[in-house]
């Protein structure tokens, strides 16, 4: 009887075996994984959160910037439409009463002692904003010392603004202006929004005197 002898494996097949069914192992257990879904709600939930509270957390900040300056508008509004008619003769007391109307209509959410409220008085709509006349001697555009003027306000000196502090006198245009720095509620849109976790709001309110006869 003739003897077969078994055949002898080559060199490196027993290694190639052994890699090839630790890749099969690996592509079964990745094939596993992925068919596994178990998670993946409260990974994605863990991963979206902070996206949209920061988005939330813009929004309100937003929200409540819109919403003051428009009670800042309006708080202005409805001062001006109690400075215009004189019904206080005392100045005094009528620039308080202003205040009053203007804090209340602001809800609290501006402390007037940290805003920086002003009236100011002119003649007519146009002088508005409008420095005082000098006399350009050097036709520079700019008022030296030595160059004379009109001292419209009557405060002994030369004013880019050439307004009269206060609520003015019977037919006067009174420019009511408020500025206010909102203090951010997070500093995550301080870069974005303002300065130095402060946002800057203005408001201002032109109106006419009514005709009033204060000494009557």
């Amino acid at each position: 009887m003739t003897r077969v002898a078994p055949a002898l494996p080559r060199k490196g097949s027993d290694g190639l075996l052994s890699r090839r069914r630790a890749g099969r192992t690996f592509v079964e257990r990745l094939s596993i994984w992925r068919r596994n879904e178990d998670g993946v709600t409260a990974l994605t939930f863990a991963l979206g959160l902070p996206l949209v509270l920061l988005t939330m957390t813009g929004l309100l900040e937003v929200s409540f910037i819109l919403l003051l300056g428009t009670l800042m508008e309006g708080g202005l509004r409805e001062a001006a439409r109690f400075g215009i008619t004189g019904q206080e003769p005392n100045a005094q007391v009528r620039s308080e009463r202003v205040l009053e109307i203007v804090e209340k209509h602001t809800m609290g959410l501006v402390d007037l002692t940290k805003a920086n409220i002003s009236f100011k008085s002119y003649d007519s709509f146009g002088a508005v904003g409008k420095p005082e006349p000098f006399n350009d001697r050097n036709r520079n555009g700019r008022r030296e010392n030595n160059e004379s003027f009109t001292d419209i306000n009557a405060n002994g000196r030369w004013d880019s603004d050439q307004g009269a502090q206060g609520l003015g006198g019977a037919e006067s245009v009174v420019l009511y202006s408020l500025d206010y720095d909102w203090p951010l509620l997070t500093g995550y849109l301080s870069d974005l929004l303002g300065s130095k976790g402060r946002m800057p709001l203005r408001a201002s309110v032109l109106v006419r005197n009514e005709p009033y006869d204060l000494g009557g």
